[in-house]
């Protein structure tokens, strides 16, 4: 999951998709497998948005696509201009408990 906030509130509903549109497809484009999944969108709170990815991987592949969305993020024009807090969080769905990356 990527969680991608803005500190001070998204300034309309148009900066909100604009943003939200480039983060799917920088996503989509981290993803290999075709059996990873970028989730339709499920809704967003006022100042933030998530961004759900599903993916059949292992421990080792899970870190390599965080890293890659790590990566593409954070060394991006639109979020080093925006004011924003991103959060990543792996879920191993046969543990049940999410970490923090």
């Amino acid at each position: 999951m990527t969680e991608l906030g803005s500190r001070s509130g998204w300034l309309s509903d148009k900066v909100c998709a604009e943003y939200s549109y480039w983060v799917r497809d920088a996503l989509q484009g981290c993803l290999n497998s075709k059996l990873d999944v970028l989730l339709p969108k499920m809704g967003s709170s006022e100042a933030s948005e998530l961004f759900f990815v599903a993916a059949v991987t292992d421990e080792i592949g899970g870190e390599a696509i965080s890293k890659r969305i790590r990566e593409k993020l954070d060394g991006s024009e639109q979020i080093l201009q925006g004011d924003f807090d991103r959060f990543d969080s792996l879920l191993d769905a046969s543990a049940g408990a999410p970490r923090r990356g």
